[in-house]
């Protein structure tokens, strides 16, 4: 499992990286191309940016949930909980946020595929691609968190037979 936590974070990385050099480009290729020739020619060339946006911000939030970066009340649960019941709390909370990434990935997916039909206004390509990233994304904050489970059980587990000996 740890493996494939790995390289999902390797996919994250790279996918964030590769949207966001993805933007700066035609943001910049834009910019410069709007100063020399004065006018803008490539249409629909600020959807593509804006949806590479979406897709790096996306993929970097899994990557930082990968990480266990993502929002935390630490400060909070270690002074308010005694330790014994800090990994309990955290795994509450991650099963809870396990359930919420799994609804969001079951409605995410056929959304995205609906949206189909609908074409972006100057790029004409369809809007499944900003919509799909959602539930990528958090099809790969699942897996984290499934293996973040795993890994609190193990130490409950874990400290509960040390209690006993």
């Amino acid at each position: 499992m740890t493996r494939l936590n790995d390289f999902l974070f390797c996919i994250e990385k790279a996918a964030t990286l590769f949207f966001c050099v993805l933007m700066c480009s035609i943001v910049m290729g834009e910019v410069v191309w709007r100063f020399l020739m004065g006018t803008t020619v490539m249409v629909g060339i600020q959807e593509i940016a804006k949806w590479s946006y979406i897709w790096m911000v996306n993929m970097a939030c899994a990557a930082l949930f990968y990480k266990k970066m993502h929002i935390a009340v630490e400060y909070f649960m270690k002074t308010l909980f005694p330790l014994k019941f800090q990994d309990i709390i955290c795994l509450l909370t991650t099963v809870f946020l396990t359930l919420a990434l799994i609804a969001i990935i079951i409605s995410g997916f056929p959304f995205a595929i609906d949206q189909w039909q609908m074409r972006a206004t100057s790029a004409d390509i369809p809007k499944t691609f900003p919509f799909l990233s959602v539930p990528v994304a958090f099809s790969f904050m699942l897996v984290h968190s499934i293996i973040h489970i795993k890994e609190i059980l193990l130490r409950i587990f874990a400290a509960k037979s040390s209690e006993k000996d």
